[in-house]
């Protein structure tokens, strides 16, 4: 008998009520999830990062480390109004290990059948799947596009946020607030290294409808973002003890800052039939931060066709670089040249576009249960790489990946 899939949201949502562990007169539940994941390039001068906060990646040998992982959810819900909800997951880490980190925990008051309010470690709100992201079995490929969703580099957040939910017609509204703080790092290339983040003041708005087999969402994030790195300081220092020389790079002296604010948008589209399924995500990324972390406009598109347990499916994502550092104009010959080289190492991450292809067959041969084969072709202009030193950064990249995921 076919598979039916439904559409990722509805799948995210309701996996872990669907396979939720636990005796119909307890108040605790159970759900535990996982990837067995391996992946390799064809080469060996680039780490490719499924996240950018791993110190390390694929290079053109077999690795599990990117993909895999195990999480468990419990859920303690004493009465219709009051609950407790803990997730730890565990993958590779900041810490290059596979010590659980707990990426929810928070507890949940529901006055109405329409409100929830909930307060502690949430999810970012940021994505049509940020509330499954970790969970592969949910979606279609091995991973989600990258050059989306590695532009927000966590999933919990702290703080408290409001979730309501009605029906008008055949038409379901749902609309999420948030007010949170995150404190993250994350592994750069070029002149730094491990970089420290603290995201605070943080506003945020998404509203999603569905109707039939259409979901349609927006959303709105802006916050306050501190960033941790002695480097730049350094930086400023030389470059303003040069501008009298080198008049040509005093706007990048005066303009190095490591405080200011961030704003993302996002819109996605969704279509769900027991045949084709198809996403789309369209996303803008804005610091007022003038570090190597960038400005991006990215989108992907992704498609299905489901015959019977097997889902062959394709997409392409594509992200733009929209940072304004000059390096363009400042001197390559003559006195000047061995610090425009150095600011361009040094700014190397935000330099280039990027785009993936990608093309991937999956099998539900369980119902709860599904390996996938994907294969990528990556040109390289993401932070998900980090280039091994003294190696010139490749035009393309590729990259095949095979896991096993589940839910139960």
């Amino acid at each position: 008998m076919p598979v039916k899939h439904t559409c990722l949201a509805a799948l995210g949502f309701s996996f872990l009520a669907f396979h939720a562990v636990a005796d119909e007169e307890s108040p605790i539940s159970t759900s535990v999830f996982g990837t067995l994941g391996v992946a390799k390039s064809n080469n060996n001068d680039f780490y490719f990062r499924s996240r950018t906060t791993l110190p390390e990646g694929i290079d053109n040998s077999w690795s599990f480390h990117n993909d895999s992982n195990l999480g468990i959810q419990l859920t303690y819900e004493p009465s219709e109004k009051f609950s407790a909800t803990i997730l730890a997951l565990a993958q590779l880490n900041e810490s290059d290990d596979y010590g659980p980190l707990i990426e929810w925990a928070y507890l949940t008051y529901s006055p109405n059948e329409n409100l929830k309010i909930r307060v502690g470690r949430t999810v970012f709100p940021t994505f049509i799947a940020s509330d499954y992201s970790s969970v592969s079995f949910t979606y279609l490929p091995v991973r989600l596009p990258q050059d989306v969703y590695s532009l927000i580099p966590f999933q919990g957040v702290d703080g408290i946020d409001f979730i309501y939910d009605t029906n008008i017609g055949e038409t379901y509204l749902q609309f999420q607030g948030l007010i949170a703080q995150r404190d993250f790092e994350i592994f750069n290339d070029g002149g730094i290294g491990e970089t420290d983040y603290e995201l605070e003041n943080t506003h945020s708005l998404r509203a999603t409808l569905r109707h039939g087999n259409w979901s349609v969402s927006a959303g709105y994030l802006k916050g306050d973002m501190k960033v941790d790195v002695p480097e730049v300081q350094e930086l400023a220092v030389f470059l303003k003890s040069v501008t009298n020389i080198f008049p040509v790079f005093s706007s990048l002296a005066n303009g190095l800052s490591s405080e200011g604010e961030i704003r993302f948008s996002s819109f996605g589209i969704q279509y769900s039939s027991y045949r084709v399924t198809f996403s789309s995500e369209y996303v803008q990324r804005r610091w007022d931060i003038n570090l190597n972390v960038s400005d991006n406009d990215a989108y992907y598109l992704m498609g299905g066709y489901h015959i019977g347990k097997w889902t062959p499916y394709a997409f392409y994502s594509n992200s733009k670089n929209k940072s304004k550092i000059p390096l363009s104009s400042y001197p390559t010959e003559g006195p000047a040249a061995p610090i425009t080289f150095a600011l361009g190492e040094f700014f190397s991450p935000l330099l280039g576009d990027g785009n993936t292809k990608g093309i991937g067959l999956r099998y539900d041969f369980l119902e709860n249960l599904a390996i996938k084969a994907q294969f990528e072709r990556i040109n390289v202009g993401a932070q998900l790489f980090l280039k091994k030193e003294g190696q010139p950064v490749p035009e393309s990249v590729n990259l095949a990946s095979l896991a096993l995921s589940f839910v139960y």
